[in-house]
């Protein structure tokens, strides 16, 4: 989710989108993620978005990065 302004975009790994106009529609009930004369805006808030992914984004390696775990596992035992 980034907002910007008076416009909100979410937005998911499957291309799903929402984009609302928060000082128009507060309660966000109109998405007008598909409105054409919104392409811009839309367009910006997505690179916004995936920009800051990048930015964010952990550059260690995953093969190198293995979460640290308990003996005999006994974590999971108390969630």
């Amino acid at each position: 989710m980034v907002r910007k302004g008076r416009w909100k975009l979410l937005f998911d790994l499957f291309g799903r989108g929402e984009l609302y106009d928060v000082e128009r529609d507060p309660g966000e009930l109109v998405n007008r993620f598909d409105d054409p004369a919104l392409a811009p805006i839309r367009l910006e808030m997505v690179e916004e978005l995936l920009a800051w992914t990048i930015r964010t984004e952990d550059d260690l390696p995953g093969a190198r990065y293995l979460p640290k775990r308990a003996d005999r596992n006994w974590y999971a035992h108390y969630r």
